[in-house]
């Protein structure tokens, strides 16, 4: 690849002249970005901007900048610098360290309110747990979802009272939110929550008081749960059979943490079935009249969820109203 690139040696020379830099060179020479930089590195070549928009020639703008509150990142584009240089330069030419107040990061410690349960139900079915980059003994908890249920996630800071931000991703259809805390992180693989954990979550409810057990159930429903509506009778879909009731509510999960749920909503009819995890279902319709009576009065509910089961809980009570 060197020695292709090497062929436009002349025109790379002239094009550094003109103050291009490596992206604009690659793009110039249709090259990629990170051969260009490599072939520079390896001709002891500098772009002008290198030369002179550096960290250490911003020095005064950096500090008054930081006294200001701004951060890194903000410097950076305000600089036109790469925010990773930036960052590196405060902590180790500065002395400035960086940090998000986390909040309560006893949170986790004891599940003692709804809101606590339905948190805790929702990262069991959509959070995840990661290590922050191969070998470090750093944990994340993360949570990515559709920007359509972007309320949760502010919903958890605001809980957590975190000053983390919530990120919108490049392609604007998914949000992140993250937090790296040890003390957090611990309290959630006490409960349950451990990396990796699809195939791995055990009866999770055990851990919490039975007042609040169902709305941790609510809380996974709406990261792992769903509702889907038939109109015709005796209806097939992945094994399972749907009655007169027009909808189904399905939650997958594994084995251990499903066999709880039919106690703890106190449903004696259901279904579970195994298709690659497993489904808990029901579909009687007292059934997801209870559930969906219960899941209204969560503290937390995702509205376009609510917003199906509500519509087929309404045909119910109609029809119950008229038979009266």
């Amino acid at each position: 690849m060197h020695n292709t690139i090497s062929t436009h040696h002349q025109k790379i020379l002239e094009l550094l002249e003109k103050g291009f830099n490596s992206i604009e060179i690659a793009k110039n020479l249709n090259f990629s970005v990170g051969a260009i930089q490599c072939y520079l590195s390896k001709n002891s070549l500098k772009t002008i901007n290198s030369l002179k928009n550096t960290p250490s020639k911003n020095k005064e703008k950096i500090l008054e900048y930081l006294k200001l509150g701004k951060r890194p990142v903000e410097i950076s584009k305000i600089l036109n610098l790469h925010p990773v240089s930036v960052n590196s330069y405060c902590h180790y030419n500065l002395g400035y360290t960086f940090t998000y107040n986390h909040g309560d990061v006893d949170y986790f410690s004891k599940i003692d309110s709804p809101s606590k349960a339905y948190v805790l139900g929702y990262i069991a079915a959509d959070g995840y747990i990661v290590r922050n980059f191969r070998g470090s003994n750093t944990k994340i908890l993360g949570i990515q979802l559709n920007v359509c249920d972007i309320d949760f996630l502010y919903f958890l800071k605001g809980q957590i009272g975190c000053q983390n931000p919530v990120k919108i991703l490049r392609n604007g259809k998914m949000a992140r939110f993250t937090i790296a805390n040890k003390k957090i992180i611990k309290d959630l693989e006490t409960l349950g929550i451990v990396e990796r954990k699809t195939f791995l979550l055990k009866d999770i409810p055990k851990n919490i008081p039975t007042k609040y057990q169902k709305y941790f159930i609510f809380g996974y429903f709406d990261g792992d749960g769903s509702f889907v509506k038939y109109k015709t009778r005796g209806k097939k879909d992945k094994n399972i059979f749907y009655n007169s009731c027009g909808g189904t509510i399905s939650i997958r999960g594994t084995k251990d943490l499903l066999s709880s749920f039919p106690k703890i909503l106190n449903i004696e009819h259901y279904n579970m079935s195994f298709n690659k995890t497993y489904i808990f279902s029901f579909s009687r319709k007292e059934y997801v009249k209870s559930f969906f009576e219960q899941y209204s009065k969560s503290p937390f509910f995702l509205k376009r969820k609510y917003e199906k089961i509500k519509s087929e809980y309404d045909k119910i009570v109609s029809k119950e109203s008229k038979q009266v």
